[in-house]
């Protein structure tokens, strides 16, 4: 899980850049420090034993590193996300609505699966104050039925928060 976090960290980095090439050498690169340690672990155990021990068939992809129930990510898989120029015509004083809406659609570009549809249902925007969230500023998820209370990490119960706005929030509701 932590090489997870690393190469999450690193390939949404580097997504908004021309990587798909370095993505895919990345995860040779990574098979092979794998293996050697693999190798490294069992020095007495045969390659068809480590192979099988370490690297599982997951879905339709072979060679997938995993465990019973984790497997390392696939830095290719990552997609590439353009940078979108803005209008040279663009005054952000004047076109709020217009760069309001870049911050959205960059947000939804940025976003995959679940936190995606959150930022989708709140339109960019945050739970709390209303305000517009950029997807580059520190976030929480908020859930509006606490998970110590019946609430379930579902879409329905989560909703991304300013952190500020949080703190705010969780303040005011122990003076109460």
């Amino acid at each position: 899980m932590k090489l997870n976090e690393q190469i999450r960290g690193w390939t949404n980095y580097h997504q908004s850049v021309c990587a798909s090439d370095a993505f895919a050498h990345l995860d040779y690169v990574l098979y092979e420090l794998l293996w050697r340690w693999a190798k490294r672990r069992h020095p007495k155990k045969n390659k068809w034993w480590i192979s099988t021990r370490y690297w599982h068939r997951v879905g339709n992809r072979n060679w997938v590193f995993s465990t019973e129930n984790k497997e390392l990510i696939r830095v290719d898989s990552t997609a590439i996300v353009r940078h979108t120029k803005i209008k040279a015509t663009a005054n952000p004083f004047l076109d709020e609505a217009y760069f309001q809406k870049r911050k959205f659609d960059k947000g939804m570009h940025r976003l995959t699966g679940k936190f995606k549809t959150i930022w989708k249902n709140q339109n960019g925007l945050c739970y709390h104050c209303g305000m517009p969230m950029d997807v580059t500023e520190e976030r929480e998820i908020f859930y509006l039925a606490p998970k110590t209370k019946t609430g379930v990490e579902d879409v329905r119960n989560m909703r991304y928060v300013h952190c500020v706005c949080q703190r705010i929030y969780a303040e005011n509701r122990l003076k109460k």
